[in-house]
This record gives structure tokens, C-alpha cells and sequence, in this order.
């Protein structure tokens, strides 16, 4: 139990990274960079069709909400006054209806697998009351305390293992909360959200950056102008991809009738991730803060990165209307003050996409620094400082922080690879082939080798430095040896194969002078991926001992923000608690050479995969109908000749 006394050790700063998979809310201390406390939460992705990557913005919203509770921090004696920046997170199967007006639900909250197997059940016509026996599962970290005779709870329940380890370890620290002075916002920046202006209600569910619903689109754009790419590659620095805002918004208006008809009567915003949470964090319609910065607006395929303003000629290239796009400002100044009980007027500083905020977080800020982020893709940003320079073999163009909004904007080039810890919840979840994804670092290490097995985890496509539209992912080299642990191995080898084919594209644009490759997040725990990428690239790879530096990388972004000023950007300055582990690697390079070599070709293998069995599909079907045709034309003249025949004296 803490003392009556509240300790201070701040400023502290605080953090919320929001990702495709989950929200997270970091406390730092600004004087130390020590992560203090943590709270995370996952998120439902929606799949309605295949290659369709949704989620519901109000889910991600309320994620943040959740992070953001202090109720049982201020039970322990924490002085919320301290925190200097927040993070949000939400649990992800439950659904809530709520009058848009009054603010209140209309029903109890509904737990969406109950609710999908009830529909099931009546869609099959079988009767409920022929249940005969149920059992339970549930989350094993979760706390209850309730009275036996009432029945009634007597707290909320505390939610997971991660609240219980914030609360706890800032009570035992003795921290007072009151010392946060900002919070900072790092997000998912290349998906798109668009809400009613005047309502605050979200038009359609979330269009995800692995979302393939606008491949069709972006052919469609392709051809409508010839030299479309070169046009939107030369103002934007990036490739027209299903990956961008900009045709995920084009997408909407064609299909989405309630987003046409609420632009057009101009009641609709869009925006990144971090624009809705912005929006709704700092008051939603009562105050209307629409904004984004300078990192987000350059991945839309509607922002000028010369100019640094939205481009007319983009947006009518892709039919958006400018009066829709948010106000673009710098990754640190005041966005606005939060609206919210617990962290009411808490100042919104700073607000990074996600790979620039690791950049930030690494401190790579000068010419020619690295990194490689490991998450549900692989990120490798290449800081170019402020130059803007172009890459001539398949690296985007984008910006990754500035400063304030009279600093020069910092551009990179950027390797993004899509699929790469995905691919390992793919084995679990499609395949079954392992409980948890923590497991496929045993299976692996089992394997020892992949058998002359190669995997193409082109399940979205394929990225840098392809940007094509038409791969499939594909597996060759399997026999019938061929078994569970050689997949996971095949996997996490894809993995480090792309990377590399990511670095051998830069080593041509940029020269190589690197010695190492610095490795962060959630994913940098597998040490078994963690070798495997020393053994492909043939330089160390430095593992942070602090995973975390997306958010720690927010932090820094608000904590230095021009009018809060407890944390300096300078490394010199900087007292950083992190560790570094060594991979170095472990077999002959003549070897690694013959296996990237030979996944290669089976990377050429799954190019045009997908466009040639459309075409053979569609060959088939022109061949089968002129057949038909042919065959009825045939009995129609051979009956007609029958009956002149029979006519004839």
C-alpha cells in the first residue's frame, strides 16, 4: 500500500501507439527514458471478403478510452497531473449501440462470438433449447471481485495482466500521476477513416493498408490515364498502390453510397487513424480539430511533398474533394487539449506515424541511419535528413518528422514489406499449425533447415520493390518430408529474405555503408528470426532491449514540443536505460547466397500469378462460350435443313 506521500519522477511523459492489431498506452519518464507503466489492448480486424481488411473506428476509439482510465491509478494514490502523454487500447469482441444524441446505450453491451454463434444457430433452424451442455473460456489474467451473498461485483474487473503491471508498479513507485504534462500519438498511417462532421459518426468501417478491396481501382486508374504512375510517383514519391489513402477514398465514393451522398452534401471528413482520434479525443463536433501531420498526409497519394500542401491535380485525378482533407501540421506542437474525465486538459502533443516515431525512437536522425521495425510487416525507413530524393529501384518517398512549423521537413526513404509477422498468425489461425505464435520459434529451431522448401508470403501482394498487383502467395520445394516445423521455418526465412532484398534496393540507390541493422518491437523477441536475419544480411543485427520505441518515439516527439520542453532530442543529452544484444552471423555466406538466390526465382514464380489465372480463367470462358455458340448455331442450321429435306417433293 502506498504512503500518503506522492513521489515525483518526471516529468513523465506519455504515449499511445495505435496498430492495426492493438492499442497501447505507455507512461515514460522523461529524465531517464524508463518505461514506467504500460497498457495494451487488441482489436478485431474484419475480413467481409477476401483480401478486405476492415475494423470499426468507434472500436479503436473506444480502445483508446480504455487506456486512458486512471480510475484505479488514482485508487492507488497516483496524481494523474503528472503524465505528460497518453496511450489508448480497447477489448476487441464486444459490441455497443449507443443514441448518437443523448450519448447513451441503448442495450447491453454484445459479446460478438455469443452473438455470431446465436445467429448461426437460428440461420441452421436448430433449437436452443437442444443445448445440452456449454463450457466457458476466458481471458486468465483477468481479476473479479464480487459479493457472495448479493452477487454484485464490488470493482470493475481489472482487464489484463498489462493494467494490473501498470497499476502496481507506479504504486509501488510511489509516482504522482500529476506530473504528466502531455501525451503524444503514434498510429497506423496508412489506413483511412471517414466520418459524419456534424454527427461524429463513422461513414464505414475502416479501410486497412492491407486492404486489396481497391485493386480493381487502381487498375481502372491505370489505364484511364496513361503514365498515371509517373505522375503520382513524381508529386507524391509514391507508387499508385492499393496500399495509399488515396484510392482506398476513390473506392468509397464509388461503392459506399453514404459516403458519396455525405461528401457530396459536404458533411464528411476523412482522415489516417490518428485524425479520428484527434477529432474525438480533443472534443469531436463540439470543438472540430481536423488535422493531421506532415508524416501521415505524405502516405495519402494527395499530398505534395514539394510543396507540402494537399494537390488539386491529385485529388481530381482520384475524384476527392478537398474540402474532406484535414489541416496538415508539424509531428510537435499542440494539436489541441484533451476532452476526456480522466485526462481532462491534458495538452495533445506531437503525433508520428508509426515507422517515423521508431525512427525517433532509435534516435536515427542523421543522414544515412537505418533501422528495421518487425511487426505485422517489416518497415526499414532510410533517413535521407532534408533532402528529398528519389529511389530508382522501388523504395518510396516519405517524410518522417518535423520539428515544429517553421523546421525543415526530414524525408526518408522507405522499405515496407507486408507481410511478415502476419504470415505467422496466418499458420496459426488458417492452418492450425501451432496454438500460439510464440511457438514458431521452437518449430523452427526443430527444422534446423527448410528441405529445399521455399515460401512467398504474398498474401497481400508484394511490396517494395515490386508494387505489383497480380502475386500470389506460394510454396515450393515441398515433398512428402515436407512437415509443420519446415513451414515455420520457410516463414520466418521469408521474412529475413525480404529484408535483405529491402537492403540490397538501398545499398543501389544510396551506396552501403551501414555495419549493422538495428532491430525493434514486438517481434525482435523471436531470437530465432533474429539469427536467421544476421545469417541473410551478413552484418550484426543489434536487438533493443526496450522493444517499445514506436511509443517511446511519440514520447520524445511531444516531450521536446516547443512550449513543453522536458525532453531533448540531442543523444548527448539523453540518459537511455537500453541495452543492446548482438546477433552476428552464424554460416558461410556462399551458403546464404544459394538460398536467397533460389527464392528469388520463387519469388519471380508467384509475379503475375494471380493475373495469369485471370486470364486463363477468362481464356476458358471465351473458349467454352464460342463452343456453345457454335454448337447452337450448328443444330439450328442442320434442323433447318432437316425440315427444307422433309419439304422437298
Amino acid at each position: 500500500m502506498a504512503d500518503g506521500r506522492k513521489s515525483i519522477l518526471g516529468p513523465l511523459v506519455g504515449a499511445t501507439d495505435q496498430g492495426i492489431s492493438s492499442t497501447r498506452f505507455l507512461v515514460f519518464n522523461s529524465k531517464t527514458t524508463e518505461l514506467l507503466s504500460h497498457h495494451q489492448a487488441e482489436l478485431e480486424q474484419k475480413f467481409p471478403k477476401e483480401g478486405w481488411v476492415e475494423q470499426n473506428p468507434r472500436e479503436i476509439l473506444q480502445s483508446v478510452y480504455e487506456c486512458m482510465e486512471c480510475e484505479k491509478l488514482v485508487q492507488l494514490n497516483v496524481d494523474i497531473s503528472t503524465l505528460k502523454a497518453m496511450g489508448v487500447s480497447n477489448q476487441r469482441e464486444i459490441t455497443v449501440t449507443w443514441d448518437k444524441f443523448m450519448e447513451e446505450p441503448l442495450y447491453n453491451t454484445v459479446v460478438e462470438y455469443m452473438d455470431t454463434m446465436c445467429e448461426k444457430l437460428v440461420q441452421l433452424n436448430v433449437d436452443i433449447s437442444t443445448l445440452k451442455d456449454m463450457g466457458v473460456s476466458n481471458k486468465r489474467d483477468t481479476t473479479v471481485i464480487w459479493d457472495k451473498f448479493t452477487g454484485e461485483p464490488l470493482y470493475n474487473t481489472v482487464v489484463n495482466e498489462y493494467t494490473d503491471t501498470t497499476s502496481e508498479k507506479l504504486a509501488q513507485l510511489n509516482v504522482d500521476i500529476s506530473t504528466l504534462k502531455a501525451m503524444g500519438l503514434s498510429n497506423q498511417k496508412d489506413t483511412t477513416v471517414i466520418w459524419d462532421k456534424f454527427t461524429g459518426d463513422p461513414l464505414y468501417n475502416t479501410l486497412g493498408w492491407l486492404d486489396l478491396c481497391t485493386q480493381s481501382t487502381v487498375e481502372l486508374l491505370s489505364k484511364r490515364i496513361p503514365g498515371t504512375n509517373y505522375f503520382v510517383r513524381s508529386k507524391t514519391g509514391l507508387p499508385l498502390s492499393t496500399y495509399f489513402s488515396a484510392v482506398k477514398i476513390h473506392w468509397l465514393l464509388e461503392n459506399a453510397r453514404k459516403v458519396k451522398k455525405a461528401v457530396e452534401e459536404q458533411k464528411a471528413f476523412f482522415g489516417t487513424v490518428d485524425s479520428w482520434l484527434i477529432w474525438n479525443l480533443t472534443g469531436g463536433i463540439s470543438r472540430r480539430i481536423h488535422c493531421t501531420d506532415v508524416t501521415k498526409s505524405s502516405r495519402t497519394m494527395l499530398f505534395n511533398i514539394h510543396s507540402l500542401k494537399w494537390d488539386a491535380e491529385l485529388c481530381k485525378l482520384f475524384d476527392v474533394s478537398m474540402h474532406i482533407l484535414p489541416d496538415v501540421r508539424s509531428s510537435s506542437e499542440i494539436y489541441g487539449l484533451i476532452k476526456s474525465e480522466t485526462l481532462e486538459g491534458v495538452p495533445l502533443f506531437g503525433c508520428l506515424g508509426d515507422q517515423s516515431a521508431a525512427l525517433v525512437g532509435q534516435m536515427y536522425f542523421q543522414d544515412g541511419e537505418v533501422k528495421n521495425t518487425y511487426g505485422t510487416g517489416c518497415f526499414l525507413p532510410h533517413n535521407r535528413g532534408p533532402k528529398c530524393v528519389f529511389s530508382e529501384y522501388g523504395l518510396p518517398t516519405t517524410m518522417v518528422y518535423q520539428w515544429g512549423r517553421e523546421k525543415p521537413v526530414c524525408y526518408a526513404l522507405e522499405g515496407s514489406v507486408a507481410i511478415t509477422g502476419a504470415a505467422v498468425h496466418w499458420l496459426k489461425d488458417n492452418l492450425g499449425i501451432m496454438k500460439t505464435t510464440e511457438k514458431i520459434e521452437g518449430l523452427a529451431e526443430e527444422a534446423g533447415t527448410s528441405y529445399g522448401c521455399y515460401f512467398v508470403p504474398a498474401l497481400s501482394g508484394l511490396y517494395a520493390p515490386y508494387w505489383g498487383r497480380s502475386e500470389s502467395g506460394i510454396i515450393c520445394g515441398i515433398t512428402q518430408f515436407t512437415n509443420k516445423q519446415h513451414a515455420a521455418f520457410v516463414v520466418l526465412e521469408a521474412e529475413c529474405f525480404q529484408n535483405l532484398e529491402i537492403l540490397d534496393a538501398m545499398n543501389q540507390d544510396c551506396g552501403n555503408t551501414r555495419t549493422y541493422l538495428q532491430a525493434d518491437e514486438a517481434t525482435t523477441s523471436n531470437t530465432i528470426l533474429m539469427q536467421f536475419q544476421a545469417d541473410t544480411l551478413h552484418i550484426p543485427v543489434a536487438k533493443s532491449s526496450m522493444p517499445e520505441t514506436i511509443s517511446l518515439g511519440a514520447t520524445m516527439a511531444t516531450g521536446a514540443a516547443e512550449g513543453i520542453g522536458v525532453w531533448s532530442r540531442e543523444p548527448d543529452n539523453l540518459l537511455l536505460a537500453i541495452n543492446v544484444e548482438w546477433f552476428v552471423g552464424q554460416i558461410k555466406a556462399e551458403e546464404s547466397a544459394v538460398r536467397y538466390a533460389t527464392w528469388k526465382k520463387a519469388v519471380q514464380k508467384s509475379v503475375g500469378w494471380a493475373g495469369s489465372q485471370t486470364f486463363l480463367t477468362s481464356f476458358s470462358s471465351i473458349i467454352c462460350g464460342a463452343l456453345l455458340g457454335f454448337f447452337i448455331v450448328s443444330s439450328m442450321v442442320l434442323l433447318i435443313g432437316a425440315k427444307c429435306i422433309s419439304r422437298a417433293p
